[in-house]
C-alpha cells in the first residue's frame, strides 16, 4: 500500500542521511572489513527488509564511485545499483513496433 512505500522511502532517506554524515558506517568492499559492512546491513534487514534492499543498492553505488575515483552522491541525493545476475539466459528487452517485449526471468 502507499502508506508502506511512503514509510520505507522515509526511512531510507533517513539511513541515506546518516551514511552521508559518517554516522552509519558501511566500509567499502576491499577495505578488509567486509564483516563490518555485512554487519550494518543485516542491522538495517532485520529492522526493514524492504528498506536492506534499498540501503544495500545505494551503498554499493557508492562503493562503485568510490572504485572509480567519483566524487560521493550529494546531500539528498539517493543512488541505487543491482547488478548481479545469476546463471542463466536472465532478461531480455527487444523493441518491437509496438514497444518494448520483456521475456525471460529477472532474478532478486
Amino acid at each position: 500500500p502507499e502508506a508502506v512505500r511512503r514509510a520505507t522511502a522515509g526511512r531510507f532517506a533517513a539511513v541515506a542521511d546518516l551514511i552521508a554524515a559518517g554516522s552509519m558506517e558501511f566500509p567499502l568492499p576491499g577495505s578488509g572489513r567486509t564483516g563490518r559492512r555485512f554487519a550494518a546491513l543485516r542491522a538495517v534487514a532485520e529492522e526493514d527488509l524492504s528498506l536492506a534492499r534499498l540501503v544495500e543498492g545505494h551503498v554499493d553505488a557508492v562503493a562503485i564511485l568510490a572504485e572509480l575515483g567519483g566524487p560521493a552522491p550529494a546531500p539528498g541525493q539517493r543512488w541505487g545499483v543491482w547488478a548481479a545476475e545469476p546463471p542463466g539466459a536472465g532478461l531480455t528487452a527487444v523493441r518491437t513496433a509496438e514497444g518494448w517485449l520483456l521475456s525471460g526471468v529477472k532474478q532478486y
